[in-house]
């Protein structure tokens, strides 16, 4: 019974993760030394979800907006241009 319920529910995700894969693109921004949002947990996220994100590792800490405005501004741009094409991020 357990087991048939967890197959279930993987397929479940399955399809909300294909439905989400034919319309999104996914910016997955992480800091090699943020305590708070652990790199572990994104690229966990950026494996599930490979086929429309972009996972961008920087050096730095929790604000990786106001640490590295630049390479964070230029990655949305790429995204937003990639976005509008239907390319792959």
């Amino acid at each position: 019974m357990k087991i048939e319920e967890n197959k279930q529910n993987a397929l479940s995700e399955e399809l909300k993760l294909s439905s989400f894969i034919n319309k999104e693109r996914v910016y997955i921004g992480i800091t090699r030394h943020d305590i708070i949002a652990q790199i572990c947990y994104a690229r966990r996220l950026a494996e599930k979800l490979y086929h429309v994100a972009r996972m961008i590792d920087l050096p730095g800490g929790h604000l990786v907006s106001h640490e590295r405005t630049e390479e964070v501004n230029q990655t949305l741009i790429d995204l937003i241009k990639a976005s509008e094409k239907r390319i792959s991020p």
